[in-house]
């Protein structure tokens, strides 16, 4: 079953695609393929090579903007190919300063050619870096955090995007919260991409998580894209707590806390969904300090507002490829790691996996390990 599409208009944004593909490939083109002033025959086929990716590409934006059944190989290697053409025409950025002053004498040859060859060695590094994630420990120090909860742990996991990355790495997920013995599993959004019969085996994986006060869950933004409602009962049927504009306590008498989630600001795409934050906040009981599981980073403002202690989120990627994340910023206040807003702690997470292009450069995905401590 094809999962179901972006709720946009289908040819005006696949139109909008098409050309933002062709204004990064005819640059690299321009820069790598003709200034390299290959023999006739590779430079044909190193043109072919470029078609060829962008039609992937393209073919990878149709699969997930409209209900066409593109093939998975054509699938992953378009998004594989966006990553690569995306470095590329950063690359060609940057060194276009050097056409430009050292012209004449071949310089424009040698340039082209040495783009040529580091282009598939920064591909290979960035899909090396995707598949290791590493263990982010942070300490975050809570003013009147309860004694008896000094040292309590939370595993934040966030946008896995399972369905554009492997199993294997929800397998890792489960072994590596389960080996260090957490207190809480906070899961803030965009876990799936795909319908729960295409990936639905794979999530289920997940059912193996162990925690002393359990797994909770919030909607990112991708949740809303793959069919936000049958997630959910299939999330509960995992034994998760999905946490909708509400809060918990958490604890016993050694001390407690209110744990709060909300739904993402995307969740305005379904009947009945959208961020609540003041709904949740007047759910938790007064006195008691509050985390707050939010996907996107910009909730931190009314979370100050409302007096919530630590937010976790994630959404940013970290920018996933440099330096996307200068776009990221535009919208997002933070890209990754603890801040402090406004009086709030803020722990941006960096994402477990990736979305579209299986590459990372110049971040890292990571499982975070929060331990709150008293302050």
């Amino acid at each position: 079953m094809a999962h179901r599409p972006l709720p946009v208009s289908s040819p005006l944004a696949l139109s909008l695609v098409a050309g933002v593909l062709t204004t990064v490939h005819f640059p690299v083109w321009l820069r790598v393929v003709q200034a390299a002033e290959l023999p006739a025959t590779a430079e044909v086929a190193a043109t072919g090579v470029l078609v060829v990716g962008a039609l992937c590409t393209l073919g990878a934006f149709a699969d997930r903007l409209s209900a066409a059944a593109v093939p998975k190989p054509v699938v992953t290697a378009g998004w594989t190919w966006l990553g690569v053409a995306f470095v590329a025409f950063v690359a060609v950025a940057l060194t276009e300063p050097l056409h430009w002053l050292l012209a004449g004498g071949g310089f424009g040859a040698w340039l082209a050619r040495g783009l040529g060859l580091a282009l598939p060695v920064l591909a290979l590094a960035g899909a090396v870096q995707a598949g290791r994630p590493v263990v982010r420990r942070v300490e975050v120090p809570v003013q009147g955090w309860p004694a008896g909860l000094d040292g309590f742990t939370i595993a934040q996991v966030s946008d896995v995007h399972v369905g554009h990355t492997p199993r294997a790495l929800v397998e890792w997920v489960v072994a590596q919260v389960n080996q260090h013995d957490v207190d809480l599993v906070a899961i803030t959004g965009d876990l799936v991409e795909g319908s729960v019969e295409e990936v639905g085996a794979d999530v289920a994986v997940l059912q193996g998580l162990r925690a002393r006060h359990g797994v909770f869950f919030v909607t990112g933004n991708h949740e809303y894209y793959a069919g936000v409602e049958p997630w959910l009962t299939f999330l509960r049927g995992l034994g998760f707590r999905v946490l909708r504009n509400e809060a918990v306590v958490i604890g016993g008498a050694g001390g407690s806390f209110a744990l709060l989630g909300v739904d993402d600001p995307f969740g305005t795409l379904a009947p009945g969904h959208g961020t609540d934050l003041a709904a949740a906040c007047g759910q938790a009981p007064a006195g008691l300090r509050r985390v707050l599981l939010a996907h996107q980073p910009v909730t931190v403002d009314a979370a100050a507002d409302q007096g919530v202690d630590l937010q976790l989120s994630g959404h940013t990627h970290g920018g996933q490829i440099w330096p996307f994340g200068w776009m990221v910023r535009l919208v997002q206040p933070y890209l990754g790691g603890l801040v402090k807003h406004r009086g709030t702690w803020l722990y941006v997470h960096q994402g477990t996996g990736h979305w579209g292009p299986p590459l990372r450069l110049g971040t890292t995905a990571e499982l975070a390990l929060l331990t709150l401590r008293s302050a």
